[in-house]
């Protein structure tokens, strides 16, 4: 990923660690902040799927249908994603600003732990996989 504070496939940088729910999928979870902010991308929220995690690394998978999206999440550390299989994403920010970015199959960013907040849905007509791989 490039620099800045975005999520896999834009301009800036961001990673996908901290989710905002009651049942969080990451380690360093921020319970109930901002719940409500779920529902600007997507009504139905699938959490990330645990591959495997030690003390250096946690690999998640992401998997979205479309209109599926994501809990909100915080991005606290630095990981690389890859984009298993590409589709258009929309990505919002707490405020409710957003983007749409096209995520391509095999791109590959580093994402940089900036600490920013957001939730992102699949807005194609594709299944969207993304395998963010958490440095610890």
């Amino acid at each position: 990923m490039k620099a800045g504070g975005s999520p896999p496939g834009n301009d800036t940088k961001g990673s996908y660690h901290e989710t905002v729910s009651s049942r969080p999928a990451c380690r360093c979870c921020y319970l109930g902040a901002g719940v409500g902010a779920q529902q600007m991308v997507s009504k139905k929220v699938v959490q990330p799927e645990l591959i495997t995690e030690d003390k250096k690394v946690k690999i998640t998978r992401i998997l979205l249908k479309p209109g599926e999206g994501t809990p909100l999440h915080t991005h606290s550390l630095d990981n690389i994603a890859v984009i298993m299989q590409g589709s258009t994403m929309k990505d919002v920010e707490t405020d409710g600003k957003f983007k749409n970015v096209d995520q391509k199959s095999g791109d590959v960013h580093y994402v940089s732990g900036t600490g920013r907040t957001h939730s992102f849905a699949n807005t194609g007509t594709s299944p969207l996989e993304i395998v963010p791989i958490e440095l610890k």
